[in-house]
């Protein structure tokens, strides 16, 4: 996977929110990314919504997630994952993305 590879599924990744809902061929969303599968042994919630549901936050878009000091949106996630903080979290959904993707699922 090249740097531009990589760039790309960042991209994706940040804009996740634009995307929920979407159905358009090359668009990607937030549970193509964030999979009930991924949620469950990752997380305490089934789903990436039941996850913003249960903050303290109205995390409908990616401007509202932006709107989230970032390091109590870390707290968040350090208390209810498996992970240390958002950018960990969603290296890892963006990589096994990429690995169900090369594997064509």
């Amino acid at each position: 996977m090249g740097t531009d590879d990589l760039d790309e599924l960042e991209d994706s990744l940040d804009g996740f929110g634009e995307n929920v809902g979407q159905t358009e061929e090359n668009q990607i969303t937030a549970d193509d990314v964030f999979p009930a599968a991924f949620m469950e042994q990752y997380t305490n919630y089934g789903s990436l919504q039941e996850f913003f549901d249960d903050s303290r936050w109205d995390i409908e878009s990616e401007d509202d997630l932006d709107a989230v000091p970032t390091d109590e949106f870390d707290e968040h996630v350090a208390n209810n994952t498996n992970f240390g903080d958002w950018e960990e979290m969603k290296s890892r959904a963006g990589a096994e993305w990429m690995g169900r993707q090369l594997k064509g699922n």
